[in-house]
């Protein structure tokens, strides 16, 4: 039972083909540099300072960024093949060394002048950045459209991402427009996690800008957990529960009715509400169902457990139930199981979980 998901709702891939659909599917970048190489092919010029000498210099950035990738997808996909142990494909050429730059003939193929290499004049790499801004900045300018708003929501973070990039960083902490609040909150508080993280001048101690990365980034967790979905953790019979997360497990379980035995189990992402006296309010009540399995099957007992109001000084993130359970004596011998039903009564969200025990 332990991890088991909450709602019946089957674990999501983590698999090759989640990859696979990955690659398939243009991302905003490359939108973004598709439509600055055909206005280079087209010869359009803009309004914008800087943008015909930058234009190239964006595209060819661009460019070694997915070369880069292209080779990497290449290495993994191709990795240990016809070799046991795994060694690196392909494992006769030597790893390239240096920078990666086009060369003359790869850039007039698509129409781009040859590129520097990375490490070269910082000043042709900012000029490609401050490109990408101008972009997206007037991509975004445009009327939003309902259909693509998942779209615009990543061309918004990829924007904030090229303003930390080109060391704009009060502008990556501007709000995202049009999300829930939670979903602004969790942006902004992301990209001053980012922000802080490489913040060396204000914070040079690496502790304390590890320490303060943590902060924002558990804030962001924090502002989406009201939003996600309920679940239910850890649940086990138990002995004894000493505190969150410590308890004493059964050898197995084999119970003997009528018997006392206690039904552990961990909540996450239910909701806080702050209250007036500046506390975390949250609500959940329970239901405990005992079922018999196999032929003549069905509800045996059913317990609800009302809901209790809990404060907190601060979000609490350690809600468990210890659930004292009284086996009925009119228990035949055989499988059962005991269904946990957790409502969050703040966000009306509802999980389940199931702990399945024999009757000896």
């Amino acid at each position: 039972p332990d991890g088991e998901r909450s709602n019946g709702e089957p674990a999501n891939s983590n698999g090759p083909d989640r990859f696979e659909d990955e690659r398939s599917t243009p991302r905003p970048l490359e939108a973004l540099a598709e439509r600055l190489r055909s206005r280079a092919e087209r010869g359009e010029a803009t309004a914008d300072s800087g943008t015909q000498r930058g234009e190239p210099a964006a595209l060819a950035l661009f460019d070694r960024t997915s070369a880069a990738e292209q080779a990497a997808d290449e290495f993994e996909t191709n990795r240990g093949e016809g070799s046991p142990s795994g060694v690196a494909w392909p494992p006769n050429d030597p790893a390239p060394t240096g920078d990666i730059q086009l060369t003359a003939g790869e850039a007039g193929s698509s129409g781009i002048t040859p590129a520097v290499a990375m490490s070269g004049d910082r000043d042709e790499v900012r000029v490609a950045l401050e490109q990408l801004i101008s972009e997206l900045e007037r991509e975004l300018a445009r009327p939003p459209a309902s259909e693509a708003a998942a779209e615009r929501t990543q061309n918004e973070v990829l924007l904030r991402l090229l303003y930390l990039m080109n060391d704009q960083q009060a502008r990556s902490l501007q709000a995202i427009p049009d999300l829930p609040a939670p979903h602004q909150e969790f942006w902004t508080q992301v990209f001053w996690g980012l922000t802080n993280y490489f913040d060396e001048a204000t914070i040079p101690e690496p502790s304390a800008r590890a320490s303060e990365a943590v902060s924002q980034l558990r804030a962001a967790a924090a502002s989406l957990q009201s939003e996600a979905r309920l679940e239910l953790r850890n649940a086990v019979f138990c002995k004894r529960v000493d505190s969150f997360g410590n308890f004493a497990r059964y050898e197995r379980d084999e119970f003997s009715p009528p018997e006392d035995v206690i039904a552990y189990v961990e909540v996450r992402n239910f909701a806080s509400q702050l209250t007036g006296d500046g506390r975390y309010r949250s609500r959940l009540k329970a239901t405990l169902e005992i079922h018999r399995v196999g032929e003549g099957g069905g509800l045996v007992v059913r317990e609800p457990y009302p809901g209790q109001d809990d404060l907190c000084s601060s979000p609490r993130q350690d809600f468990f139930y210890p659930f004292e359970v009284s086996l009925p004596p009119e228990l035949t011998i055989g499988p059962h199981v005991l269904k946990i039903l957790i409502e969050d009564e703040l966000s009306h969200r509802v999980a389940t979980t199931s702990l399945p025990f024999l009757v000896r």
